[in-house]
């Protein structure tokens, strides 16, 4: 009774595109909403290997709800059809967009990159890694929000309960980190390889590595030296810092979470937009100077001009003040040091701190 419910809930209309396993279609709600519905090609339903991956992706990302992921609702009966139904996403492929606009400008590089970033950071966080992020799996939607989509590759971070397909070698060679070939070496790390892959593609219209093979390929991401990338008004050095990270060898080598590459993402975007300010003569406002080099910085700004170092920040809310070394922990904190702290404190009611106890002589 469950499958006629949904069947006369749910009709299927234009196709939108095929793949390899299966095609896409339009699907629509008795009460007109619109959403992308994925059916197996036949030739592909007696194949136990592809029907395990199509039933796995509703199971796998059912938890998963986030801005820059997909939405899949599940699997229903539709039409006689077998139909994963997901979110229908209004936009071009990033494929297409490389493929007829790259290089894309900074801005674009930034909104997709920073959205891919946190895409990937929630699904992650969810225990999950893609396996196979590239541009053809993604979407881009109105106001440059991409959209990640099949997650039919994906497994589980933990070995724990997964089929042996979690052991096979899968991915698309562009993209694929030089672990891959070691399916038990693959890790988040390796979906943030082929991030970087991705925004090296935005940046220069190609993948960073090419052959006559799939092998060749795969070779050049074990072997080839990151290519070089050479600076301009498109590619900030700061960019392509964060690219060559990205295509580090070794997963150590990498930045070691999506959340930190969206971080330096941000840190990419003020700065450019500083940089906007400053070359239209407007007026910067000034947060200071670098604790470092003394040189002056920036409003909004993380990293210093002058030296490149971080740059501290402050931001309403409640915080706590921890005061560390040098010492035991047994030992008191310096009376000289607490009372600078305490009228540091005092002087700044700005920012809601409670000096509370430490005004008074106590251990750490």
């Amino acid at each position: 009774m469950e499958g006629e419910a949904t069947a006369a809930r749910y009709q299927l209309g234009d196709e939108l595109g095929r793949g390899a396993l299966g095609r896409v279609v339009v699907v629509r709600d008795e009460s007109g909403g619109r959403y992308a519905g994925k059916i197996l090609h036949e030739s592909h339903r007696k194949d136990e290997r592809a029907l395990a991956r199509f039933a796995g992706e509703a199971e796998i990302t059912r938890e998963l709800d986030h801005l820059n992921v997909a939405k899949v609702f599940g699997s229903h009966d539709i039409d006689g059809e077998q139909v994963l139904l997901m979110e229908l996403v209004e936009g071009e492929s990033l494929a297409r967009i490389i493929a007829t606009s790259a290089p894309l400008s900074i801005e674009r590089i930034i909104a997709i990159g920073s959205g891919l970033a946190a895409g990937l950071a929630a699904a992650h966080h969810a225990g999950l890694i893609h396996r196979d992020l590239k541009p053809d799996n993604v979407l881009v939607a109105a106001g440059d929000v991409p959209k990640i989509v099949d997650f039919g590759l994906a497994r589980a971070t933990s070995f724990a309960g997964v089929d042996a397909g979690a052991f096979a070698v899968v991915g698309t060679p562009d993209y694929m980190a030089p672990e891959s070939i070691d399916p038990l070496a693959l890790d988040a790390r390796s979906d943030l390889y082929a991030l970087g892959c991705i925004l090296y593609e935005m940046t220069t219209g190609s993948p960073p590595y090419s052959g006559a093979t799939p092998f060749a390929i795969l070779e050049s991401h074990r072997q080839a030296p990151v290519p070089e990338l050479e600076v301009d008004a498109q590619r900030p050095p700061a960019l392509l810092e964060l690219i060559r990270s990205l295509l580090a060898k070794s997963p150590a080598d990498r930045p070691q979470s999506a959340t930190a590459v969206g971080e330096s993402m941000a840190t990419i975007a003020g700065a450019e937009r500083a940089l906007t300010v400053v070359s239209g003569s407007a007026i910067a406002v000034n947060a200071g100077t670098c604790a470092a080099c003394g040189a002056p910085a920036i409003a909004e700004v993380g990293v210093c001009f002058g030296c490149g170092e971080k740059q501290a920040s402050l931001e309403s809310g409640r915080h706590t003040v921890f005061v560390t070394g040098p010492g035991e922990t047994t030992d008191k904190l310096d009376t000289e040091l607490r009372e600078r702290l305490v009228d540091w404190i005092a002087g700044n009611p700005s920012l809601g701190l409670q000096v509370g106890t430490l005004a008074k002589t106590v251990t750490r």
